[in-house]
């Protein structure tokens, strides 16, 4: 994936987020995808920011069923620690009409990256 703090545009969003998100930078990046950056928009307008987790089929594939109950999985449970402390807001998730890309969008925590901590 891309090294954190690469500039990012609206090509690297899947086009059923594009007019509702302005992507920013990566912000992180591994075997599977990458999170990025960005500003959830209203009417054109920079409302807050968000971090947009994408995970990419393999090889230029489709996602396989499998892999998108997982990620759907993953996902409900993070919507489920609304109230927990110091763990991210959900807001949405979703694929690809292609099934190429899948996407989680949470709340954007600056500091220090998991991986640091641990």
């Amino acid at each position: 994936g891309a090294p954190k703090g690469t500039a990012a545009n609206q090509r690297d969003l899947p086009r059923e987020l594009r007019k509702k998100y302005e992507a920013v930078q990566v912000v992180g990046s591994g075997s599977f995808g990458v999170v990025l950056e960005a500003w959830q928009l209203s009417n054109g307008s920079r409302i807050t920011q968000r971090a947009i987790k994408l995970v990419h089929a393999r090889h230029g594939s489709t996602l396989t069923e499998k892999e998108i109950r997982r990620l759907d999985r993953e996902c409900l449970l993070m919507s489920r620690l609304v109230n927990e402390k110091f763990v991210v807001t959900y807001v949405e998730s979703g694929k690809a009409k292609n099934h190429q890309v899948y996407w989680c969008v949470m709340d954007l925590i600056n500091g220090r990256p998991v991986d640091e901590v641990l």
